[in-house]
């Protein structure tokens, strides 16, 4: 069902997915962000200058691959209790660590904006997120405009910092297929403040800030029926068998919008595919269940019949990939 992804490589994933375009064996777009750290074994903070060929990237870029930022990580996981956080976990697993400091950082951003890319910044943690927010703030307000800078996952959210989203027009790259799992161990860890800011996007839809859902692939299947049906159910399925709506559940065209729109507005590209229109690209899904007519809890499995990207079949449910 997917037409379009972003995807975070290394400079060997741009030319594994490089051969596959030239070869007409990559069936869907992918924008892509090079991931700092991995680009030739340098630090976070390095300028990847030297590992990447910026002239012959953009010399191969198309609509169907092209280069669109570099990506950077603040901090761990919820798993490993390496998320940073404002104050410690409330199981006593600590308040995790920051893994970038504000210098490093800041050039990224500089490295980022000096090439034109959007920065994408790992920030699972309420710690890393504002620490995130806080870079961003440093940026010209026409850099933050032209590049739509983004913070991935943005998994637990302060209060304070829901609206400046927003207000920095920094874009809330989420998956929410995460929370579906993550329920038991983010209220251990997280307790009030998960139910509060945790998962947040109906809040920070509610706080005007654009979302941008995605799955986390290979962490998460690569299936946007999942992200969808999780962000209608608010990650909470046994919530919803009980009857409850859980405060984070957002409306299937709200969750349609950020899976689809709010990815092409993340990657610059929404002038040309997002949606169906005159003038844009042919990609589209053809559906066999409606999936504004399953119910809320089939949404997962709703058949997809044929997936066309540029008005060429690259899926066939009766025949498998074509």
């Amino acid at each position: 069902g997917a037409t379009f992804v972003h995807g975070f490589e290394t400079i060997a994933g741009w030319e594994l997915l490089r051969g596959l375009r030239d070869t007409g064996r990559l069936p869907v777009r992918v924008a892509v962000g090079f991931m700092t750290g991995a680009l030739g074994g340098g630090r976070a903070g390095d300028d990847p200058a030297a590992t990447v060929p910026l002239e012959a990237e953009l010399a191969a870029a198309d609509d169907h691959l092209f280069p669109f930022a570099l990506k950077g990580f603040l901090d761990g996981t919820l798993g490993a209790a390496t998320a940073h956080l404002l104050a410690p976990a409330d199981d006593g697993s600590g308040a995790g660590y920051a893994t970038l400091d504000a210098a490093g950082i800041a050039a990224l951003g500089a490295t980022a904006r000096a090439r034109g890319w959007s920065l994408a910044l790992h920030a699972i943690g309420d710690a890393a997120v504002r620490a995130a927010l806080d870079a961003f703030a440093a940026w010209p307000a026409a850099e933050r405009s032209r590049l739509r800078p983004r913070i991935e996952h943005a998994q637990l959210v302060d209060g304070e910092d829901l609206p400046r989203f927003a207000a920095l027009g920094v874009i809330a790259s989420m998956q929410p297929a995460h929370c579906t799992g993550d329920r038991p161990l983010a209220r251990q860890r997280w307790g009030e403040r998960d139910a509060l800011g945790g998962y947040a996007w109906r809040q920070l839809l509610a706080a005007g800030a654009s979302l941008a859902f995605g799955s986390d692939a290979p962490i998460e299947p690569c299936d946007p029926r999942a992200a969808l049906a999780a962000a209608v159910l608010g990650g909470d399925p046994d919530a919803h068998a009980r009857g409850e709506t859980p405060a984070r559940a957002l409306t299937l065209d709200q969750a349609f919008a950020a899976a689809t729109r709010g990815g092409a507005f993340a990657a610059r590209v929404e002038d040309r595919v997002g949606m169906i229109a005159p003038g844009f690209l042919a990609d589209f899904v053809v559906w066999e269940d409606d999936p504004w007519e399953v119910p809320v809890e089939r949404l997962a499995d709703a058949r997809v019949d044929e997936t066309y990207v540029n008005g060429v079949r690259a899926f066939a449910r009766r025949d498998g990939a074509v």
